[in-house]
This record gives structure tokens, C-alpha cells and sequence, in this order.
């Protein structure tokens, strides 16, 4: 998509030899890559399914220990029917 959105928009030759500078200074600062709309979704979704993947491990393991439902829904932000499947 960043490509493409670079190949759309045609800048004076000055002009885009600043913004070349300013995404490349950008980059060394951060020592990372610009990151496309569509990444930044992927990313922040990863993040979030990784998250609730971890709820789960840290229920099931409470779960075993003998944790009563409550406190394993109170501690983890799971619901009832979530807590069913494990």
C-alpha cells in the first residue's frame, strides 16, 4: 500500500528528496522500518490474539490449581463462556 500511495503522489524534485530524508532519518532514529496501514493492523491484532492467548494458558493453569471461577474470571477478564471451553 506505502508503495503504491508513493507512486501516486508525484513531488517536486526538491520536495522529495527532503521527504526521502525525513523517512530515512525516521527510521535510523526509531532502527525501524516504516510500517504500511495494513501492518500496523496485523501488528496490533497479533498483539491483541497473543494477549488472549495468554488469559487462556494463565486460566487453565489457575483451573488446575483448584481457583474458583470467579476469582480466575476477575483475574483474567475472561467470561462465563469463555471459561466453559477449558
Amino acid at each position: 500500500m506505502f508503495t503504491f500511495i508513493d507512486w501516486l503522489l508525484i513531488l517536486p524534485g526538491n520536495l522529495t528528496i527532503a521527504y526521502n530524508k525525513a523517512i530515512s532519518n525516521l527510521s535510523e532514529e526509531t532502527k525501524m522500518r516504516y510500517l504500511t496501514t495494513p501492518e500496523q493492523i496485523g501488528r496490533k491484532e497479533g498483539r491483541k490474539e497473543g494477549r488472549n492467548e495468554e488469559k487462556f494458558y494463565i486460566a487453565k493453569k489457575m483451573k488446575k490449581q483448584g481457583f474458583d471461577t470467579p476469582v480466575i474470571k476477575d483475574l483474567t477478564g475472561l467470561k462465563d463462556k469463555d471459561l466453559k471451553s477449558i
